[in-house]
């Protein structure tokens, strides 16, 4: 009976560690990916560095807080992430 639970207690205790690894994993993907947006801000123009284009991307996915320049337009989309094939485009 005490090796049921001891057995029963260890798996708990390495589910849980395994659920709070990928929970931190999940936030430092999450920060790196807040990193690649301001970076792209800063080279598409948007410091006043005087380029004539933004970075576009093809798709996006919607992700609150974020924007992107669609390259089928060259608008900026707000409220969306934008993902898929990284170009420019001109203005």
């Amino acid at each position: 009976m005490k090796k049921k639970i001891f057995g029963v207690v260890t798996a708990i205790v390495i589910a849980a560690t395994v659920a709070f690894s990928m929970n931190i994993n999940s936030d430092a993907n999450e920060f790196s990916a807040l990193t690649m947006e301001n970076i792209e801000a800063l080279a598409s123009g948007e410091s006043g560095g005087g380029t004539n284009y933004n970075i576009c991307y093809s798709s996006s996915k919607v992700r609150t807080g974020y924007t992107y320049y669609d390259c089928g337009s060259c608008t900026k989309v707000y409220d969306e992430q934008g993902k898929g094939s990284q170009s420019k485009c001109f203005f």
